[in-house]
């Protein structure tokens, strides 16, 4: 069991470092898929022209620094639900008198993915508000954010919208889970037959199944972090309302908004991790 806290602890850290190494990818994802939303708000005054625009103006406007704004309420929230997850997933590893069928190892992950949620979901909501909170376009230099850390966000939020401005998009977010554990459950098995034997394929193969099951939960990613910048605001009437809002208003492909920079990051990461002799094949938000 000792062994078993020290793997999970070099896992964590491990995570931990390379989330933040990342982190200005995640920032640049949050900004390009919400920066209809963040027109909106009146604190952006055009679309970002891709991803390299967004890095520069982005760096120009706010300091080198902001790449890594709304980092540390993602890091409390991904870790602690990795570390609840990879609990829940050992003890059921270790039920020998349990034939686990491919049903019930959907449901396992699901479980174990989804209940930490429910604690660590504001957390999440947080880091989606502080990355998204961009300097007013009034004069981008000098302007004012809206929120000032984690404690400002939860503090306003709860101020404006109650508790409930926190789980903005839960339910979604829960779905977009479901659906992300499938598909690493159904592809799981053909990485490992196909990896077994050639090392050298593996980060190609890992950054594969990472892209499929992230670009496959990605459009309800995107209807997710819409309602979360609604909380305090005009707010959709449900989900549904909220999917059909930006399919009508935006289109279809504003749900794939930023996906650009989050299959660079899965590619970066898995292929880091697979190096590092660790692996990247944990269900992301």
């Amino acid at each position: 069991m000792e062994k078993s806290k020290d793997s999970l602890t070099k896992e964590l850290v491990t995570t931990g470092a390379l989330l933040t190494a990342f982190a200005p990818l995640e920032r640049v994802k949050n900004l390009m898929q919400n920066q209809n939303a963040i027109i909106k708000l009146g604190r952006l005054s055009k679309p970002y022209n891709g991803i390299c625009d967004c890095f520069a103006t982005t760096i120009r406007h706010e300091g080198f620094f902001s790449l890594w704004r709304g980092n540390t309420a993602y890091l409390i929230a991904h870790l602690s639900v990795q570390a609840i997850v990879s609990i829940i997933l050992e003890h059921g590893e270790s039920r020998k008198d349990i034939e686990w069928t491919r049903v019930q190892t959907i449901g396992l992950g699901f479980v174990s993915f989804a209940a930490p949620q429910l604690l660590f979901y504001p957390f999440l909501y947080a880091g989606t508000r502080l990355s998204t909170d961009v300097k007013k376009t009034v004069s981008y230099t000098g302007g004012n954010r809206q929120f000032n850390g984690v404690i400002d966000v939860f503090g306003k939020t709860l101020k404006l919208d109650g508790i409930a401005g926190l789980y903005r998009g839960l339910i979604i977010s829960v779905a977009e889970t479901g659906i992300k554990a499938a598909v690493y459950v159904g592809l799981f098995p053909h990485y490992l037959h196909v990896s077994q034997n050639n090392i050298l394929s593996r980060p190609m193969l890992e950054s594969g199944v990472v892209i499929c099951y992230e670009m496959a939960g990605y459009p309800l990613n995107t209807v997710s972090r819409r309602m979360m910048l609604t909380s305090g605001a005009v707010k959709y009437k449900g989900t549904l309302h909220a999917i059909a809002h930006i399919l009508t208003t935006e289109g279809e492909k504003s749900f794939y908004s930023g996906a650009g920079a989050q299959i660079l990051g899965c590619v970066v990461y898995a292929g880091t991790e697979v190096l590092t002799e660790g692996s990247s094949l944990t269900i992301t938000w």
